[in-house]
């Protein structure tokens, strides 16, 4: 009686025909969107870090942009200015502070 009742197996071929139709039906309802995140192909930019031009990237096409300075602060370039003076000075022969062993006039 049970062997009435069920369904006779399907010949090889068809299933894997059926099992591939499938497939490309279960992706295209995939990159539709409906159940899953719709895929989308993202721009994306390389970067080559370099303090000069590289004349090789340049042939293919890449722009190049200097860095950027720094910006110092004022006590920073009031320091540097300080430091130039010195130099220059010491350079010249005069320093500011007396040398030891020689009196004062006061």
């Amino acid at each position: 009686m049970l062997e009435d009742n069920q369904v006779p197996a399907a010949p090889e071929e068809n299933t894997a025909a059926g099992a591939a139709e499938k497939r490309s039906e279960k992706i295209i309802e995939a990159l539709s969107g409906k159940n899953h995140v719709k895929q989308i192909q993202t721009p994306f930019m390389r970067v080559t870090l370099s303090l000069t031009e590289l004349p090789s990237l340049q042939a293919k096409g890449a722009t190049y942009q200097p860095p950027t300075s720094r910006k110092l602060s004022k006590s920073a370039k009031a320091r540097a200015n300080k430091r130039k003076r010195r130099a220059a000075e010491q350079e010249e022969g005069t320093s500011p502070e007396p040398v030891s062993g020689e009196p004062m006039d006061v």
